[in-house]
């Protein structure tokens, strides 16, 4: 992977990454607010492979509102090179400025977070074959 950059969400990447969630997930995502960190992308040879965006919900057994990684998606044909792990480390060293104490995520892929060094957190609600996890901020 040549770069991974922020990139305001005016730029063309977050259009084409808005629209790969919606192909992957069938719903829109919210890209961008102030209220929460600017998306990620993933350049390889200047081309969009993969991003990351935020949203803001409540923290686990608390009505406190917190920043949640909302989206993470590789394009299929990089997925396996690395891309996903560079983004939750980009995602963790920019969040590191947030005033709390986690970074959390609702996955069907906890492996990708758990081998980063992400914890399950207990008891937390989740759906079949889902998890919340957490990571603390620096």
């Amino acid at each position: 992977m040549k770069q991974v950059q922020i990139v305001e969400s005016s730029k063309p990447q977050c259009s084409q990454f808005r629209a790969w969630c919606i192909d992957e997930w069938s719903q829109d995502i919210v890209i961008s607010s102030p209220d929460f960190p600017q998306p990620i992308f993933a350049l390889c040879d200047g081309e969009l492979a993969g991003g990351m965006a935020f949203s803001l919900f409540e923290q686990p057994f608390t009505d406190k509102k917190v920043v949640w990684i909302n989206a993470l998606l590789v394009k299929p044909d990089c997925r396996g090179s690395g891309i996903g792990s560079k983004l939750i480390e980009e995602a963790t060293r920019q969040c590191g400025d947030l005033n709390q104490q986690h970074l959390y995520v609702y996955t069907n892929r906890p492996t990708l977070y758990t081998r980063l060094g992400w914890q399950t957190v207990p008891n937390a609600d989740a759906e079949p074959q889902h998890w919340v996890l957490c990571t603390a901020l620096s």
